[in-house]
Parts: C-alpha cells; sequence; structure tokens
C-alpha cells in the first residue's frame, strides 16, 4: 500500500508541536484509510519511529485510537466517536435538515 506523505504544521509556538505531531496522526485517518501501523504513520508524517510511538501511545490513553493487537493497527478510538457525534449536534443546518425531514415524514 503505498502511503501519501503528509507534511505536519511549521512549529507555531513552543509546547505546540506535540499537539501538531498528534494531531496530524489523527488526520491521516480517513475514509480510505481507516487502519493504519505505526510504520505507516512514521513514513506518512516524517517523524521517527520512536516519536511516533510516544504520540501514538499517549492518543490510546485518551481514546482517540485503538491499537488491534492481533493485526498491528490503529484505527480511531470510541473517543474520536464522540467528539464526532457531539460536533455533529452542534451544526445548525442539521436542526434545520431534521425539521424539513419531519415535515416530509
Amino acid at each position: 500500500m503505498r502511503v501519501k506523505k503528509e507534511r505536519i504544521p511549521k512549529k507555531n509556538n513552543i509546547g505546540a508541536q506535540s499537539i501538531d505531531r498528534a494531531l496530524s496522526i489523527l488526520n491521516c485517518f480517513d475514509f480510505h484509510h481507516q487502519t493504519l501501523t505505526a510504520s505507516q504513520l512514521s513514513k506518512k508524517l516524517g517523524l521517527t519511529s520512536p516519536t511516533t510511538q510516544r504520540m501514538l501511545r499517549s492518543l490510546v490513553s485518551h481514546r482517540l485510537l485503538e491499537y488491534n493487537d492481533k493485526a498491528g493497527y490503529y484505527q480511531l478510538g470510541f473517543r474520536s466517536f464522540e467528539l464526532g457525534c457531539i460536533a455533529q449536534c452542534s451544526i445548525p443546518m442539521i436542526d434545520e435538515a431534521k425539521e424539513i425531514m419531519l415535515k416530509l415524514h
């Protein structure tokens, strides 16, 4: 599987580098890449393996990622799902669509 290399944003503020890296890891996941190995993430982001492993451990501890021991890959965790649901509920357009759908029903 060929992995497209992503760019990590340039360092904005001191102390923000770890946050940028963690968010860059999360942003690697999409509908076409629902599972990724540590090696794939490391290559995609241009990070060293130890740095990638540290970031992954932190994201797993916060339930933003889950690790599948048997298959050896990472996927978005339940907390990511929860945050997505919260974001979805806060979009005003959804309320408007609900009203239209109820009228059609």
